[in-house]
């Protein structure tokens, strides 16, 4: 048995917190028992359990063993993965916004051939899965209704869910949408309603909190799920009270969930200035801040998970779809003719940028030294493609603040599971 290159300590005290980003296991280490496990000298029972949690391991090929699932996963066939952007037009013009609002939509023609695509993959894939997106794509639902419908009648395999601001949605709309596959909304919040107030307005200036909070409250009673966003910037540190508010939206904690992201400044948005992050480092000591406030709450906080892939867009199964029917690699991406994948044809057949589509499906955090070292690996496997592929970091807001983050997993496990500890089991 060897350890595995996974393993992370971290000193308190009195003893050490053992930690395995591949197993996400946690447990207590007294001294003396951290120095048995370094001179492997403990018992078999004690083995056991350590190899168990993925703290030991029989062999020394971790590496080419996730090298392997990342793999397995990127050329797996079990389903194809679309985002399909409705149209390019937003009701909101939110001050930090990338896009250029476009009135460009997909047109119910191009939603024929749309089709036609799906039923070509499904002879190769068992399952369709559908994100659609904007603009704001509720401004253009009737391709959204056409192509659903044809999915619920034909009892194709898998899930439909949106990503929209949430301002639009009203009892009708809902109606429509209870007769798709649609299960679940992203929708983004700024802060407290001051703060998205002041960043998040419509095209005559005005807020959208309160509405937006309506139909939160909407989508929740008719068992609609909101994986609820929080953007975090430089002017939003606290946001606990916020927290505190949406915890109540659910009360029985079935259908709404909440993650925070970064606020990203991009070439397009508005120059605010104090509003962004210069570095990941600025953006993980917030991060941790919003963590820290979930325990505080004691609501279960966001955190990664061990994944197959950094990114789905980066799978041979996975295309975003302008409202062209133009194949790019990611949201992010669109428009951008380096990162343009091919195009659906009107027979419903893809014709491939073939140099495009090399780039794509040759790019591999396992390519990457930094990645390879990295013992967050098999949490983030390699994060967000795009911006490694630009240059760019892309790494997990936990590994600038490892530590403290190690300690908020030790502080949450024992205040509601008491932590499993490896020395009062076996002195």
């Amino acid at each position: 048995m060897k350890k595995s290159r996974y393993n992370i300590f971290v000193d308190l005290e009195e003893q050490l917190l053992a930690f395995n980003s591949k197993t996400l296991a946690l447990l207590e280490f007294d001294r003396d028992f951290f120095n048995k496990f370094n001179n492997n000298d403990i018992n078999e029972e004690e083995k056991n359990i350590l190899l168990e949690m993925g703290f030991l391991i029989k062999d020394d090929n971790e590496l080419e063993y996730l090298e392997y699932i990342y793999n397995k996963k990127k050329f797996s066939k079990d389903s194809l993965n679309l985002t399909i952007k409705l149209t390019n037009d937003c009701n909101l013009r939110c001050k930090y916004c990338y896009q250029e609002h476009k009135k460009n939509k997909l047109s119910m023609n191009d939603t024929d051939t749309l089709i036609k695509f799906i039923k070509k993959q499904l002879e190769e894939y068992k399952s369709v899965n559908i994100h659609w997106f904007g603009g704001e794509p509720l401004l253009n639902i009737n391709p959204l209704l056409k192509v659903e419908e044809f999915l619920v009648s034909n009892n194709i395999k898998g899930n439909s869910d949106i990503t929209s601001n949430g301002y639009l949605l009203n009892q009708k709309i809902m109606n429509n949408l209870k007769k798709t596959r649609i299960s679940s909304f992203q929708i983004t919040l700024d802060g407290e309603k001051n703060q998205h107030d002041s960043l998040r307005i419509t095209s005559s200036n005005k807020g959208t909190f309160d509405r937006i909070i309506e139909n939160i409250k909407l989508l929740i009673k008719n068992k609609i799920y909101v994986d609820l966003r929080i953007n975090i910037n430089n002017k939003n540190r606290n946001l606990i009270e916020l927290l505190k508010f949406i915890n109540k939206l659910d009360k029985e904690k079935q259908f709404l969930s909440i993650y925070g992201n970064e606020l990203t400044n991009f070439e397009l948005s508005e120059n605010i200035e104090g509003l962004y992050f210069k570095n990941l480092k600025e953006y993980s000591e917030a991060y941790l801040n919003f963590q820290e406030d979930f325990f505080k709450l004691k609501m279960f906080f966001p955190r990664p998970t061990n994944v197959n892939i950094g990114c789905e867009f980066e799978t041979d199964s996975c295309f975003m779809v302008e409202t062209d029917l133009k194949l790019y690699f990611c949201t992010s991406s669109d428009n951008n003719d380096c990162f343009c994948q091919g195009e659906i044809l009107s027979n419903g057949e893809i014709k491939l940028n073939m140099e495009n589509y090399i780039k794509k499906i040759s790019e591999s955090p396992f390519k990457n030294v930094k990645c390879r070292e990295c013992k967050l690996l098999p949490m983030c496997m390699g994060g967000c493609t795009l911006k490694r592929i630009s240059g760019q970091e892309s790494c997990i807001p936990e590994k600038y603040n490892l530590e403290q983050y190690i300690k908020l997993l030790y502080k949450e496990a024992i205040s509601k599971w008491k932590i499993q500890n490896l020395i009062c089991q076996f002195s």
